[in-house]
């Protein structure tokens, strides 16, 4: 018997023929383990026969349907059954939210709107009326913004080009230029998750630099560039700790510096200086994009980052700061951790997952708390990967070919089903879908519950607010006026929203009485809580 025979022999005692249905409220206990969308309580399937990976899925909350991209925008039921499907050309890319399509027609650019209930498309549109566009790549998409690279037909050489896809204004982006007026890379644009880490979480903003000149912010809101004080330097990378805020490294080969900056308000405060001890490949490198709001060293509530070494120091090589009061000091010196790609994962705002090698008695994968700095070994083995779930309180990680899980605080770990003897299509990834509130009905299945009750704030003109939090922390924004909803981004504290409704039921937060506000903030739309957002 072959080896992945044998696997997937294996990977049916985890898989199990069990299933549940599709459940907006349990969002918060999937994961996705080899394609297979799983339920951490059962670590069973809870569609079956379905591969998910790459772009996020779009969740119909009203009917527990999902669409998601498979060579084209598939829609499913509850419990995994087909509903329709698209099948979109080469030269076509869907928005982030896959309502709306883009695409080539006869050298011009023409927008559709996508109807979920039927599966075609509606409302086509023509953007452009120039002929000359070939294949267009859709590097970001905000909004009614779109940013694309192009090949013409004329052979003009590529370069980068700014939409207006509700106005049909499209022009070249000279934003997007080197000192030498060279187009950059394609690349980088076209990643979700790009090495250069200069690109927001939300894709809203971008960090321009060209050599000995202060840094701009590209906003994709109204296409513009802001000046951000930070030194004119050569190289430039950022750790994301929200859509807005980020940790900025910023150096030569003379100098060394940190910042925290804010990308809304390009407000700058240094942190550190001179620290020619930090490892700034593994920095650059551990900076990368985790989730869709936070960068891989970043902790899960944003509060501290890890900072690698070049040379141990007391027997410690990584040190971590706390941003809210510049705090540095060294981990646990007996916590020495690898020296390779993604050897850590935060899995709450002062714990983390790490890969410790060594002898035979101190080897395997280990949590190590920052406030209490104790570790605790969870197995002998040294993970592959790691996802948590913090609201369901778990952790659930890969070793020696082995699905295991734990809580936040690294209690009872255990193993999940057999062993595995193949490498061969076993991953694991966080389920991560985009919200979608809005309702439609699909023939087969009749009308949608009806929709939450909502008291209107103003008719003609917009109330805005302003986020005043109790200990000056970020605000969460989440898709429905609930705690345990999906966390869309944070806010940070300070910052302007616009009120858009008031839910009608008093809630209690933090022992205050208030009630759950609908807010916009930078574009995004969802729901907080109203206690810690002054109506101006």
């Amino acid at each position: 018997m072959s080896k992945i025979t044998i696997f997937f022999l294996c990977l049916t005692n985890i898989v199990s023929s069990q299933t549940s249905k599709l459940k907006y409220e349990d969002i918060k206990h999937y994961y996705v383990f080899s394609g297979t969308l799983m339920d951490v309580r059962t670590h069973t399937p809870v569609i079956p026969n379905k591969v998910f990976g790459g772009l996020s899925p779009l969740f119909h909350k009203k009917n527990n349907y999902l669409t998601y991209w498979d060579h084209g925008l598939v829609t499913i039921n509850s419990e995994g059954k087909f509903i329709n499907s698209i099948t979109l050309g080469f030269q076509s890319s869907a928005s982030p939210d896959y309502k709306t399509i883009l695409y080539n027609k006869e050298g011009d650019l023409w927008s559709a709107n996508v109807n979920f209930s039927n599966g075609k498309l509606n409302g086509q549109k023509q953007l452009t009326q120039l002929g000359i566009l070939a294949n267009p790549a859709v590097c970001n998409w905000y909004g009614d913004h779109i940013l694309l690279a192009n090949n013409f037909q004329s052979g003009k050489n590529e370069m980068v080009l700014q939409l207006d896809s509700k106005s049909g204004n499209i022009e070249e982006s000279f934003q997007f230029k080197h000192g030498e007026g060279k187009p950059v890379e394609r690349s980088y644009f076209l990643s979700d998750k790009p090495a250069s880490n200069v690109i927001s979480p939300n894709r809203r903003y971008y960090l321009i630099v060209e050599k000995s000149t202060t840094p701009l912010v590209f906003d994709m809101k109204d296409f513009t560039n802001k000046p951000l004080n930070l030194p004119p330097l050569n190289n430039y990378f950022c750790s994301w700790i929200s859509d807005t805020l980020a940790i900025v490294w910023a150096g030569d080969m003379y100098t060394s510096k940190i910042y925290k900056t804010n990308w809304e308000n390009r407000t700058v405060e240094e942190l550190l200086e001179g620290k020619s001890n930090i490892d700034v490949n593994r920095f650059r490198a551990e900076s990368k994009l985790e989730s869709r709001n936070r960068s891989h060293n970043i902790s899960l509530d944003g509060g501290h980052i890890l900072i690698p070494l070049k040379e141990e120091i007391k027997n410690a090589n990584y040190m971590v700061m706390n941003l809210q009061d510049s705090g540095l000091k060294l981990i646990n010196p007996q916590v020495i951790i690898s020296n390779i790609s993604k050897n850590y994962y935060w899995i709450s705002g002062e714990a983390f997952i790490y890969r410790r090698e060594g002898d035979l008695k101190t080897q395997g994968t280990w949590l190590y708390n920052i406030q209490t700095m104790q570790h605790v070994r969870l197995t002998p083995y040294l993970f592959q990967e790691v996802i948590v779930l913090p609201e369901a309180n778990k952790v659930v990680f890969t070793a020696n070919y082995n699905l295991f899980e734990t809580d936040l605080k690294g209690s009872n770990p255990k193993q999940i089903g057999n062993k595995q003897y193949s490498t061969y299509n076993f991953y694991l990834q966080n389920f991560d879908p985009i919200i979608d509130t809005e309702s439609f009905t699909h023939p087969a299945t009749g009308s949608n519950s009806p929709n939450l009750v909502q008291q209107p704030i103003g008719s003609a003109t917009t109330v805005k607010g302003k986020v005043q939090t109790k200990q000056g922390s970020n605000l969460r924004l989440r898709s429905e006026p609930s705690d345990t909803s999906t966390i869309l981004t944070q806010i940070p504290n300070g910052s302007e929203v616009k009120i858009i409704a008031e839910d009608n039921k008093d809630v209690i937060v933090s022992g205050e009485k208030g009630k759950w506000l609908k807010i916009e903030y930078n574009g995004t739309v969802g729901w907080a809580w109203g206690g810690f957002i002054k109506k101006q």
